[in-house]
């Protein structure tokens, strides 16, 4: 074999794996930039207007298991500044204000995880109960 050839075949070998990583690279690139979406799903403000229990879901795509997450946001004019998360799990739950900084969460299904699960968050109190349906 001459030595052109040999050069040649060498340089198409060369092309041929570059082009397999890159194919390899796009495709993981593409995968794991799958979309999140977030949704917030309600907004219960305390009895005295001070803080807001926000409710939300995220859905990270088919391989992932849609979670829920409550979080206190203290109202400070027209800003809301947050207090902290006080629950995430994969259930879906609901929330009721029982006083100005007490909150009420009803968990829907005791059967799935439960990632956080906080009593207290600033100064808001927070009771559960697991209400299967």
């Amino acid at each position: 074999m001459s030595c052109k050839k040999l050069v040649l075949r060498i340089l198409g070998i060369a092309f041929g794996i570059v082009l397999c990583i890159f194919c390899m690279l796009w495709t993981l690139m593409w995968l794991f930039s799958m979309p999140v979406t977030e949704t917030v799903l309600s907004e219960t403000v305390s009895p005295n207007g001070k803080y807001v229990a926000v409710t939300s879901s995220r859905d990270a795509g088919a391989t992932t298991t849609r979670s829920y997450s409550l979080s206190i946001l203290e109202c400070v004019g027209n800003k809301r500044i947050s207090v902290g998360n006080a629950f995430h799990s994969d259930a879906g739950f609901s929330v009721t204000w029982m006083e100005d900084q007490k909150l009420f969460v009803i968990i829907h299904d005791s059967s799935k995880r439960i990632l956080l699960q906080n009593e207290k968050v600033g100064d808001i109190v927070i009771e559960y109960m697991h209400g299967d349906k």
